[in-house]
């Protein structure tokens, strides 16, 4: 019986290790040029990285049938707002919905109403230059332009935790 559950024990161990090695293979690299975007708003306005030049940004790409973006966004407005008096600005693009505007709009009205400041609107062109294949997709951009860091899945609060306090001390 012990060994059983030795053996099992182990199995799970090189599953997570293999996922976690899958996180980010096919993304950017990190230390990479990050491409550069223009948003319009949810709401109104426009958003670029031109104008976050020197901040860290904190890109998620998510779709509002995505059940892990469901899950996700929660901690990611959290965390904006956390560190957004240390420079991180959060950027949430909408890239995976046939109609955004009218999906965005039931999603924060619905779910996580306080993402709606942080929602811009991706188009398969910008989802294709930062090679979004799944949502979520999420980068860390440094003050630079450079990928930090990046995950395609769901990233957990304390490796995000850890890439962004990471990004503010470079």
């Amino acid at each position: 019986m012990t060994n059983a559950v030795t053996l099992f024990l182990v199995a799970g161990v090189a599953v997570l290790m293999a996922l976690e090695g899958l996180q980010g293979g096919d993304l950017l690299p990190d230390g990479s040029e990050a491409p550069a975007f223009d948003l319009e708003k949810h709401g109104g306005g426009r958003i670029s990285s031109a104008e976050l030049k020197g901040q860290v940004v904190l890109l998620d790409f998510w779709a509002s049938w995505c059940g892990p973006c469901r899950e996700e966004m929660p901690v990611l407005v959290e965390l904006a707002k956390e560190f957004e008096t240390k420079g991180v600005k959060f950027v949430a693009a909408n890239a995976g919905d046939e109609d955004p505007q009218a999906a965005v709009a039931a999603f924060v009205k619905r779910e996580v109403p306080a993402v709606e400041p942080y929602v811009g609107y991706a188009d398969s062109f910008m989802a294709g230059k930062y090679r979004v294949a799944a949502f979520p997709t999420l980068y860390v951009i440094g003050k630079d332009g450079k990928v930090v860091a990046s995950a395609q899945g769901a990233v957990s609060e304390w490796r995000l935790r850890r890439w962004l306090n990471a990004a503010v001390e470079k």
